[in-house]
């Protein structure tokens, strides 16, 4: 089934042209709040729609799994959503994000496997809300995460092994900086991202964190959790390098915006598990205003950079 009447957000069953259909997905890219803008108008008008198409698509998983309105039914909407997916790419789409995802992936040549892997990251969302060790979150970043780098790359055309590295890096880091910018909204609904093995360290248990008691080791372990997300992230600042002017842009402003989480993360200690930081309108200024001077800086840098990673 056609989960169109599960929720009023989800648009009527009929017939879509392409062009309603990539436009549901900018509205849709545009209207959530995220740390940074998905969609830039500095990318022309072919990479905004495609970029949009496949935001929506993980948006709408995302939310399956993730949105109180669909307690009780996120399997079977999720196993819809991969349903839907294989007929996308069999050529029979019918709701308006599979329909632009078509096009999208006619357009840039994407295959459905990084599709795959988010839903079944989504589907992990589900069944599993502890993690023991820090290498079962690096598993579940290659699949919730990772995948969506690696398509932004395809639609900016590069698509070299160093190039996907650098990305898998950036992604892990920014799926690793919402974990711990989402500490206060995760941990009551039940979800317990911190390692287990991390938080003992610092003195804490299970219970602890579940329970978000006031003890000193809060401070520790978060600054620890911060400190391994910055540095992945700053061992992946080449990336940018690896495109043209206009994705450069965008990336060292990805990049940026995740470190500035980082950092107000790290500024609230233990205190992020109480209180969820956000990027302000003075950081956004400043994030484009930083990432405008080091993207021309670095313009005489791309294409040799571009070659060396293919």
């Amino acid at each position: 089934m056609i989960p169109w009447s599960f929720t009023g957000d989800l648009p009527l069953a009929g017939v879509w042209s392409l062009e309603e259909s990539e436009r549901y997905c900018l509205r849709m890219a545009s209207s959530h709040y995220e740390n940074f803008p998905v969609v830039m108008r500095v990318f022309d008008e072919q990479v905004r729609r495609s970029l949009g198409a496949i935001y929506a698509f993980a948006r709408t998983a995302d939310d399956f799994a993730d949105e109180q309105r669909f307690e009780g039914v996120r399997l079977e909407l999720l196993d819809v959503w991969a349903k839907q997916l294989e007929e996308c790419f069999a050529g029979r789409p019918r709701h308006p994000v599979f329909i632009a995802l078509a096009a999208a992936a006619e357009r840039h040549g994407l295959e459905a496997r990084p599709f795959r892997d988010l839903l079944s990251a989504f589907r992990q969302d589900c069944v599993k809300n502890r993690y023991g060790h820090m290498d079962e979150l690096h598993d579940y970043c290659s699949r919730s995460a990772n995948p969506v780098g690696r398509l932004v790359l395809r639609v900016m055309g590069q698509e070299s092994r160093r190039a996907i590295e650098l990305s898998d890096r950036t992604c892990t880091a920014l799926q690793l900086a919402n974990f711990w910018q989402d500490l206060s909204v995760d941990i009551p609904r039940g979800r317990l991202y911190v390692p287990l093995e991390a938080a003992a360290r610092w003195g804490l248990t299970e219970t602890d964190l579940r329970r978000r008691r006031r003890t000193g080791g809060w401070d520790g372990l978060v600054h620890e959790l911060v400190g391994e997300a910055r540095s992945l992230m700053q061992s992946a600042r080449a990336l940018p390098l690896a495109v043209n002017l206009t994705g450069a842009f965008y990336l060292e402003a990805v990049q940026r915006g995740g470190l500035r989480i980082l950092d107000e993360v790290d500024r609230l200690g233990g205190k992020a598990a109480f209180r969820r930081p956000k990027l302000r309108k003075r950081d956004a200024a400043s994030i484009f205003m930083r990432t405008s001077a080091a993207t021309l800086t670095t313009a005489p840098l791309r294409l040799a950079a571009v070659h060396r990673m293919v």
